[in-house]
């Protein structure tokens, strides 16, 4: 089994990461769209010591709010394995984790330290001239696998590479469905339609069905209930993300519903790793 070490690395510069805003801007409850114009308040600390400035070191990656450090590369058969490390960026304390779904059994709260905020999912490998493409397996991995060609099979592995990353962020996006308007984009990746109206004795049955463009977010979100008469939000067992809501007497005009939970979305790279063979190992 080969082994090597890893060097290099870039830094994402600020204008990927205000993309990345611009695109996650899609919540009511974000503030309103900036204009150039602010209020600006200045105070003044006096310090004990000079401040502290920390830098991203060589073969460190700035991933969104995350620090990708990667740790060792292996080559075993046909198998390339590259290892990192995950380490927060943000300021945790005061901050909430966030939640994850787990079906049957509702969504559970993360304290900041337990919960991933980055899943870097698209990698590509270069082997005897050849790119390979790899992948991690799940949010909480930490390394990324690929499967060598058996025509390049034994070829030096000379670069790889982030294609893109997933960075979640927690969700309570309210939308409105009715039996005039049954569909509705929620948030981009996201389509909620209304499949069935079914009026009972006292209460009105609502089934609402998911279309999830990005298999990862499947496990993780959830549709709510809301509004005047809502009480129950159970989530199908079978047949997809498909939800069934209660309300109190017939049905309203229009359904008050929320999209809650969390979800992962893509932002492109790609961010390049430079390896370094060492031809003893």
């Amino acid at each position: 089994m080969a082994s090597k070490t890893l060097s290099g690395g870039i830094i994402v510069g600020a204008a990927l990461i205000a993309a990345l805003v611009s695109y996650l801007l899609f919540s009511s409850g974000v503030p309103a769209a900036i204009d150039g114009s602010s209020t600006t308040t200045s105070t003044s600390t006096t310090l004990d010591a000079d401040p502290v400035t920390v830098y991203a070191a060589p073969g460190e990656i700035v991933l969104g709010p995350a620090l990708l450090v990667p740790t060792d590369v292996t080559v075993n058969d046909r198998t390339l394995s590259i290892n990192y490390d995950l380490h927060q960026l943000a300021p945790l304390l005061g901050l909430t984790g966030g939640v994850v779904f787990i079906p049957f059994q509702g969504f559970i709260d993360l304290t900041p330290a337990d919960a991933e905020t980055v899943y870097p999912m698209a990698w590509t490998a270069v082997v005897g001239g050849t790119e390979v493409p790899g992948t991690v397996a799940n949010p909480n991995a930490r390394a990324a696998r690929f499967t060598i060609p058996e025509s390049v099979a034994g070829l030096p592995v000379e670069s790889a590479r982030i294609d893109s990353y997933h960075v979640q962020v927690p969700l309570d996006q309210p939308f409105v469905l009715s039996q005039t308007s049954p569909v509705h984009e929620i948030v981009p990746g996201v389509t909620a339609t209304l499949v069935r109206v079914s009026e009972q004795a006292t209460t009105t049955i609502v089934q609402v069905r998911l279309a999830v463009r990005d298999v990862v977010n499947l496990g993780s979100i959830d549709v709510n209930a809301r509004g005047e008469g809502a009480s129950v939000s159970v989530r199908a067992a079978e047949g997809g993300p498909l939800w069934n809501m209660t309300y109190a007497g017939p049905a309203p005009d229009e359904f008050e519903l929320s999209l809650v939970g969390s979800m992962w979305f893509e932002v492109v790279g790609p961010w390049y790793l430079d390896l370094e063979v060492d031809n003893d190992a």
